[in-house]
């Protein structure tokens, strides 16, 4: 039986119940005291839940991904905590300071970080207590932003262009301001992606999270009628596209490390491309929600969800906030899906399915082929006496056909 979008309604629950559980009681929070009484601090870390309950590491990746999840179930307890985070976020300095740590040289790389900066952005909404922040952040964001290619760097005093950093930015800024202030940004993002085409078909897993990401911002960024360097069919033909090349690859979920540099200093973004891509793929077409594939990876999804969270088993047992905030905002939008999809649809993807099946289609092609000799054969006693040619021709015509459809179950 398939799953329906009001499925994932648990697993939602689960995850925001975690996170909440974790900020309230986790270790992260010990020795952190609010500058003014009347705002309450508590922060997050890069992990959560149970097995990391007495780690007192906290940074602004898991606090500001703690804060999109709370404020998105819009639950009273939960926003109230998220604003805790909040407050935390906004006197980080002073708090830290106070809290006697004396190298505050993280701290600084963060505020200027283009990524962290537009994670925290774009997890505020407008249940936040305190939206004041909100016009310096935007402000802030757009000093780092490249006038002539319209690109981000990694770091916001920095012009080096880069496709990931300029992604989260897009995805901070895109519901709050107008849509000709990213043109020049889509368009980077546009041709970058394009660039990466001949190295994702070749399954180089770099290009292929780099091109997930890009088009699940341009997806979720440009509307019907914004301006930019595309259209919207031809937006939804490339996600579609480079889910069909993709979809084996699911059998296997892993994220993709991004590695970048400020000075000496080392610093990495995980990329959780499959949960992107499939992301771009319902709002380019929600009927995928009922194809086989989808079904499956969800399927996947949902049963680690209920239990708290997901995680990667290439990046260790623990569960990551940051991705889990990704995975909510996933399972969030999918939930809203109508429950309707055309029995064509499931037909179709149905026969594709089973036409991937190396069998399946080795079979099928070796009847058509025995068929279409009988055809050739039926033809050239008809023909006798005259041209061989046309029955050459059908013969032909025949091999062409099973050579392009064996190979279509590879794509």
């Amino acid at each position: 039986m398939a799953l329906e979008p009001s499925d994932l309604s648990l697993s939602l629950s689960k995850i925001a119940e975690e996170v909440f559980e974790h900020c309230q009681h986790g270790a992260q929070s010990e020795g952190i005291v609010a500058i003014d009484p009347q705002h309450p601090v508590r922060a997050c870390g890069q992990f959560y839940g149970n097995d990391v309950r007495n780690r007192g590491q906290r940074g602004l990746h898991g606090t500001a991904a703690a804060v999109g999840i709370l404020l998105s179930t819009r639950k009273g307890p939960y926003v109230d905590e998220a604003n805790r985070l909040l407050n935390y976020v906004n006197r980080r300095m002073a708090i830290e300071q106070g809290a006697g740590v004396t190298d505050l040289s993280q701290i600084i790389d963060d505020e200027s970080n283009t990524i962290k900066q537009s994670e925290l952005l774009a997890s505020i909404n407008s249940l936040a207590s305190d939206p004041s922040c909100v016009p310096a952040l935007i402000e802030k964001i757009f000093t780092g932003q490249d006038a002539t290619s319209g690109a981000w760097g990694f770091f916001l005093d920095e012009k080096i262009s880069s496709n990931i950093a300029t992604c989260y930015a897009v995805l901070g800024l895109h519901d709050r301001v107008l849509p000709e202030k990213l043109q020049k940004a889509w368009k980077y993002l546009w041709d970058e992606q394009n660039q990466l085409t001949k190295r994702s078909e070749a399954f180089d897993v770099d290009a292929i999270a780099r091109r997930s990401l890009i088009l699940y911002t341009l997806i979720v960024s440009a509307t019907d009628n914004s301006p930019g360097p595309f259209s919207k069919k031809e937006l939804v033909a490339t996600i579609t596209s480079l889910w069909r090349h993709c979809q084996r690859q699911y059998e296997y979920p892993f994220e993709v490390t991004i590695e970048y540099h400020r000075g000496s200093k080392n610093h990495y973004v995980r990329i959780p491309w499959q949960i992107y891509l499939a992301h771009a793929l319902l709002r380019a077409n929600s009927s995928y929600f009922y194809s086989i594939r989808f079904q499956q990876y969800i399927s996947a999804l949902i049963q680690r969800a209920v239990q708290g969270g997901y995680a990667y088993s290439q990046a260790g047992p623990f569960l990551s906030t940051r991705t889990n905030h990704i995975l909510y905002e996933f399972l969030s939008f999918a939930s809203t899906l109508e429950p309707r999809v055309s029995v064509l649809f499931r037909a179709v993807d149905r026969l594709g399915e089973y036409w991937a099946n190396d069998w399946v289609r080795m079979t099928s092609v070796t009847l058509i082929g025995l068929c279409g000799l009988k055809v050739s054969n039926m033809m050239n006693h008809q023909l006798l006496g005259q041209s061989s040619i046309v029955s050459n021709v059908i013969a032909s015509v025949f091999i062409m056909l099973l050579c392009w459809l064996y190979s279509k179950g590879n794509r």
